[in-house]
């Protein structure tokens, strides 16, 4: 059994980050939280059932004699507001549980489900020459953790160091006899994935994911982000109408999420060829037409993006020959 006494300077630490709770700082009531619903509930004396769910109101009250205190409305507003989802309450609103993540052995009672043909990775460049070799293990947690989407996964390897994707050949995986779960917050749950489903880094496969996901990064308003993620120790831009280098692309895409914050962006198709990918893309600008381009992208020896060449053509009203432009 946990004892308050003698856990006095651990009480205190947790009091002073959490004594105005008026204040809520989500990103400690969130750390906090997945400390004792993932790792640790008998910090608090928690008690979770075999699924991982806790009451709501025994960890109320475990966490304000812990000088915690946090109402039923602000844990709602912390469980609602999660940029990833962590948490979910039970149907009927009276328990809680973490959604994936957890050390402890818990059955999430999640049912076995068919993957996309591929999903993605983010860890740190520190690790890959050992994941290449031994594959992704779950390490401290039950499974392994896949995103649905490469941004997603750029920001889980910002975590853990200078971020790197993998891409993972998960529908390969199942038809081999790999089950997957999906969580509640969308992540992809496996067991492990063995290297021989890791597609290579600076491969013709990895180069197109990079493309199209710097790209729609950058035009959906993220420029900053998109260049921290995918560009390489320089960016030769020969568009004319764009300066060179990051920050100007950066400015350009920036002032264009100003102009037409409502544009839209389909990715018709994808070529890559030795360092070189092309995007063929559709494009929506409100208020501005449409319009079809080619997006061209150079790739260094370690799959960053550092040149770019581009052509915009506008989709006329009427065409000549009746076929589509993409």
């Amino acid at each position: 059994m946990y004892s308050i006494q003698s856990d006095r300077q651990t009480q205190s630490q947790w009091a002073t980050q959490f004594s105005s709770v008026r204040t809520m700082d989500k990103v400690k009531v969130s750390r906090f939280l997945s400390l004792v619903l993932r790792h640790q509930p008998e910090k608090i004396g928690l008690k979770l059932d075999k699924q991982g769910w806790a009451d709501v109101q025994e960890l109320l009250a475990r966490m304000g004699s812990h000088g915690l205190a946090l109402s039923r409305q602000q844990l709602q507003e912390v469980v609602e507001t999660s940029d990833k989802k962590r948490f979910a309450f039970s149907h009927d609103g009276t328990n809680i549980r973490a959604n994936q993540g957890h050390p402890i052995s818990v059955d999430l009672a999640l049912d076995f489900q068919t993957p996309p043909d591929v999903l993605y990775h983010g860890t740190a460049t520190r690790f890959l020459d050992s994941i290449m070799v031994s594959g992704l293990q779950p390490q401290r947690r039950q499974s392994v953790h896949l995103s649905q989407d490469m941004a997603t996964a750029i920001n889980v390897g910002k975590r853990h160091g200078k971020p790197i994707v993998l891409i993972i050949n998960a529908r390969q995986m199942h038809d081999n006899g790999q089950q997957f779960c999906l969580s509640e917050n969308c992540v992809w749950l496996v067991d492990h994935v063995h290297p021989q489903f890791l597609v290579p880094m600076g491969s013709l496969e990895t180069n197109k994911q990079t493309a199209i996901a710097f790209y729609r990064m950058a035009y959906l308003g993220e420029p900053r982000q998109s260049v921290n993620a995918f560009v390489g120790d320089r960016y030769i831009q020969l568009n004319p109408l764009v300066g060179d280098g990051p920050e100007a692309f950066i400015e350009y895409f920036e002032q264009m999420a100003a102009d037409y914050p409502d544009k839209t962006i389909e990715f018709v198709r994808t070529i890559a060829e030795g360092d070189l990918v092309a995007l063929h893309t559709h494009q929506t600008w409100s208020g501005d037409g449409e319009y079809v381009t080619m997006d061209f992208f150079r790739f260094d020896e370690n799959g960053k993006i550092v040149e770019h060449w581009d052509s915009i053509q506008a989709i006329p009203a009427v065409s000549k020959n009746g076929n589509s432009m993409y």
